[in-house]
C-alpha cells in the first residue's frame, strides 16, 4: 500500500484483461484472473466472442471490484472451496445491465435479471420466464 501526501493509505490497484492475453489463450487468462482476484471458481465462456475485465482494488481492510465479461458458466465446488482462502469474508453485489443470471445453491434456484423480467426464486428452473444464459453453481 502507497501513503498519499495526507496520510491517506492509497489502494493498490490491479487490472486484468482478456485483451492482455495472447490469442487463443484468453480462457485461461481469464480463469487464472478470477482466482487471483476473486476465489477459486471453474468458469467456461458461452458462446465464442468471450472477453472480460477485472479491476480490483487492494485497501488495508477490504477489496472492491468491478467485472465485465461476456456470458460465461461459473462453477464452484466443495473441492474449490477447500482450496480457497475461506479464512476472508466475502460480500457480492451483481448490477447486472443485461442478459440473465440463474445462481443455484443448496438446492435453490434463483434467477435474478434486470427489468422487466419477474425476480423470484424457486427450486425449479422450469418456472422461471428468463433462460439463463449465465449459470453461477456455488455448492455450499
Amino acid at each position: 500500500m502507497a501513503m498519499a501526501q495526507d496520510g491517506v493509505t492509497l489502494p493498490r490497484l490491479t487490472f486484468f484483461s482478456t485483451r492482455r492475453a495472447p490469442r487463443g489463450d484468453e480462457v485461461d487468462y481469464w480463469r487464472h484472473a478470477r482466482q487471483q482476484a476473486y476465489v477459486s471458481v471453474r468458469t467456461d465462456p458461452v458462446g465464442s466472442a468471450f472477453g472480460g475485465e477485472i479491476r480490483l482494488g487492494q485497501y488495508a481492510d477490504f477489496r472492491l471490484s468491478t467485472k465485465r465479461a461476456r456470458p460465461e458458466e461459473v462453477r464452484r465446488s466443495a473441492s474449490d472451496i477447500a482450496q480457497g482462502r475461506e479464512d476472508e469474508e466475502y460480500l457480492y453485489l451483481v448490477f447486472q445491465l443485461s442478459g440473465n443470471l440463474l445462481v443455484e445453491q443448496t438446492g435453490s434456484t434463483t434467477v435474478p435479471c434486470p427489468s422487466p423480467c419477474p425476480r423470484r426464486s424457486t427450486t425449479s428452473r422450469s418456472s422461471s420466464n428468463c433462460p439463463p444464459t449465465r449459470r453461477s453453481h456455488w455448492p455450499v
